[in-house]
C-alpha cells in the first residue's frame, strides 16, 4: 500500500488520533505557515502536544515552519524543533527561508529539511542552480504541486512531495488582516472563513483567513495527479478536512 502524507487547515486531538490510526497514512504535517492559533485551539502548546502524539505513533512528523520567522515567533519555533529533535527519530521541517534552514541544520540534527510550496513567494522561478543550491544546503526534498518540477527534482537527487491541491490566494501579509479589520484575534471566525471583505458595488468578495485574503484550495484533477504519482517516485501529500 502506498502511504500518504496528510495536511489539514485545522487540527485537534480527535483528528490527529483518527489520522494516525489510518493504515494508509505514513506522515502528518503539523503547523500553520502564518498563525498557530488558526490551526490549533491552544496555539503552540496544542501543536507540541499533537506533535508528540504523531511521534509516539510511529508515523513521520513534518513540522511546517512559519513563512516568516522573526523575533516575535522565534522562541516558539525553537520550542517545537527542540521537542521534535529530542525524540531521536528522523523528522522533517518544511521551511521557506534559509535562516530557518540554517538554524535547523546547525542545532537539530534529527530534523531533515524540505523546501515548502510557499517558498515560491521568495523564489519565483526554480532554476536547476537553485535546486542544486537547496541540495548543497542540506535539503532532502521539495513540496510542489507543479508536475513539471517532479522529474527535475528526482534528477537532481531531491524527493518530490507532490501536493494534491494548489493553494490560491489574492494576498498575504505579515500582519493579521482579520485582527486589523475587527480589532480582535478570533481564531474561530478565522478558521470558518465566514468573514469577508466586499466591494461597495458587490463586484469583488474575498474571504479573510487571518493573514491571507481570498484563500482557497484548488484540487488537482485526480487523473492528472494519479498519473504523476504512478510514473514517478513521489511522496503523496493529501489535503484532508
Amino acid at each position: 500500500m502506498n502511504k500518504i502524507t496528510v495536511r489539514s487547515n485545522t487540527y485537534d486531538l480527535s483528528k490527529v488520533q483518527s489520522l494516525i490510526a489510518r493504515e494508509d497514512v505514513g506522515g502528518v504535517v503539523l503547523g500553520d505557515i502564518l498563525c498557530p492559533k488558526k490551526m490549533f485551539d491552544g496555539g503552540i502548546a496544542t501543536q507540541i502536544l499533537l506533535a508528540e502524539k504523531v511521534l509516539n505513533s510511529g508515523k513521520t512528523l513534518y513540522y511546517q515552519a512559519p513563512l516568516y520567522v522573526t523575533g516575535r515567533n522565534l522562541d516558539g519555533v525553537k520550542d517545537v524543533l527542540a521537542m521534535i529533535n529530542g525524540y531521536g527519530k528522523t523528522s522533517y521541517a518544511v521551511v521557506q527561508d534559509f535562516g530557518t534552514a540554517s538554524l535547523v541544520g546547525r542545532e537539530y540534527k534529527n530534523v531533515k529539511l524540505v523546501w515548502g510550496v510557499m517558498g515560491r513567494v521568495r523564489e519565483h522561478k526554480y532554476t536547476d542552480e537553485f535546486l542544486k543550491f537547496l541540495k548543497s544546503n542540506g535539503f532532502v526534498g521539495m513540496e510542489t504541486c507543479d508536475r513539471t518540477l517532479v522529474e527535475r527534482l528526482i534528477g537532481l537527487g531531491l524527493k518530490p512531495y507532490y501536493d494534491d491541491s494548489r493553494i490560491i490566494y489574492r494576498s498575504l501579509g505579515r500582519t493579521c488582516y482579520l485582527k486589523y479589520q475587527t480589532g480582535i484575534c478570533d481564531p474561530v471566525l478565522c478558521r470558518s472563513g465566514r468573514y469577508c471583505l466586499r466591494a461597495t458595488d458587490g463586484a469583488i468578495e474575498m474571504s479573510v483567513n487571518g493573514f491571507i485574503l481570498g484563500e482557497k484550495l484548488e484540487k488537482i484533477p485526480a487523473a492528472e495527479y494519479d498519473e504523476v504519482c504512478e510514473k514517478f517516485d513521489v511522496e503523496r501529500v493529501v489535503f484532508v478536512d
